[in-house]
């Protein structure tokens, strides 16, 4: 479901809500989304079978990052929380180099 509430109301949220805990490969997937890549060219990159794979990725992470705050899985909001939490929690993932 796409989030159609506008995005200046909720980023007090992100900005507050914090997560560490992320396995390498899912930092390689923040990373991805960071630079804009598609499912299937994170597939690719990936050497992933199908981009389901990738989607199926993605929604566990927003549902650890976003599910807290009682905030929908979005690519949107997943990709606006990373760029709010450069200076803390995603610091390593904008350093990597994608693929």
């Amino acid at each position: 479901m796409p989030f159609s509430q506008p995005l200046a109301s909720i980023i007090p949220t992100l900005k507050q809500r914090h997560f560490h805990e992320f396995t390498p490969l899912e930092n390689v997937y923040l990373a991805a989304i960071i630079v804009g890549c598609s499912d299937k060219e994170i597939a690719a990159g990936l050497e992933v079978v199908v981009p389901g794979t990738v989607r199926r990725h993605l929604a566990i992470i927003e549902t650890k990052v976003l599910g807290p705050v009682a905030l929908p899985s979005s690519r949107r909001l997943l990709h606006t929380w990373t760029l709010l939490q450069e200076r803390c929690c995603t610091r390593h993932v904008l350093q990597l180099g994608v693929f």
